[in-house]
């Protein structure tokens, strides 16, 4: 695999729904990357909205050639990582839902079933809430582990 002398810059925020997807792609090509959040950094977020024609469109990617590709697809990104000489991995079915659960709208569902099922007095509703909260925590904190 090819080395080069800097990461590719990973542009998002936290309320990016494919934030997760697009990790996960450069996880499992082992390609370097740095996440920067442009809801934290000002000068990211001018650097985003210059590459975008003024949209702070996001997930935004600066490679080391300094080309970029903003909200690509899966197989946009895969496609380009290959260009650059990396080997993208399949996903297991552990990373498909590792991926789901990385989503904030998945943990913003769980919450409403679990209101819906109060609310209903429905218990296997709130069941199912709490399963998805608990396996987007629990999923988590494996992946702060690795």
């Amino acid at each position: 695999m090819p080395t080069y002398p800097q990461k590719i810059i990973l542009y998002g925020n936290p309320f990016c729904t494919m934030i997760g997807s697009v990790r996960a792609i450069l996880d499992r090509s082992n390609a370097p990357y740095e996440y920067v959040d442009i809801a934290r950094n000002s000068q990211a977020s001018q650097q985003v909205k210059q590459i975008n024609n003024g949209y702070a469109s996001v997930p935004t990617l600066v490679f080391p050639d300094e080309s970029t590709l903003t909200e690509p697809t899966t197989g946009e990104l895969q496609l380009r990582l290959e260009e650059l000489g990396y080997s993208v991995q399949e996903l297991t079915l552990l990373d498909k839902v590792r991926v789901i659960m990385n989503n904030p709208i998945s943990y913003f569902f769980g919450a409403v079933l679990i209101i819906f099922g109060f609310a209903g007095n429905n218990i296997p509703l709130i069941a199912v809430g709490l399963t998805i909260l608990a396996l987007g925590l629990l999923l988590n904190l494996i992946n702060k582990k690795r």
